[in-house]
């Protein structure tokens, strides 16, 4: 688990620190097609997808050039955002998430939303309390920032990684 926590961690920050290039808000959020990593490594690798995301999305702040105190309410904005799949997942999904069908795409993009929208309270009303960005702005921004790319880049790569996952005995449940 330690090494999904760190290969979970790895790919998030190496695909957030590129994108640092290109601000939503500068210093504070930016495009982040990262952002799926959370949601699948989620899925595949349980409680270590969610420990990859909150250290994967400090180490992009220190790396970025945008750390600071409100790092820490995005780390756990982040840890949220990649735990709250896999326990909803296994709560209500009933089996593995791949292969796609009607049921299971249908409940992917609302866990997905769901996940979107604790993060970005967690890391608006952290930031909020820190007098750095109104709450009503910046919770919005980033749930929906979060959910845009999580669904869409997770509808593609979940079914392309889980079997290979899973083949290499890798889940969560091996």
């Amino acid at each position: 688990m330690v090494v999904l926590v760190a290969l979970t961690a790895a790919m998030y920050a190496a695909v957030l620190i590129p994108f640092k290039l290109l601000p939503i808000i500068p210093g504070i959020t930016e495009i982040r097609p990262a952002n799926v990593f959370p949601v699948i490594c989620s899925l595949m690798f349980g409680p270590a997808g969610a420990w990859g995301a909150a250290f994967g999305n400090l180490i992009g702040d220190l790396m970025g050039g945008t750390y600071g105190l409100g790092s820490y309410f995005g780390m756990l904005g982040n840890f949220w955002f990649g735990y709250i799949p896999y326990r909803v997942w296994r709560i209500i999904g009933k089996g593995e998430p791949i292969p796609w069908t009607t049921r299971k795409l249908l409940l992917f993009l609302p866990v997905t939303l769901l996940a979107s929208m604790a993060c970005g309270v967690q890391v608006g009303w952290g930031l909020d309390t820190l007098g750095l960005v109104p709450f009503h702005v910046l919770a919005p921004l980033i749930t929906m920032n979060n959910f845009a790319i999580a669904a869409v880049l997770g509808v593609l790569l979940l079914p392309r990684l889980y079997p290979r996952v899973k083949r290499w005995g890798l889940l969560y449940t091996d």
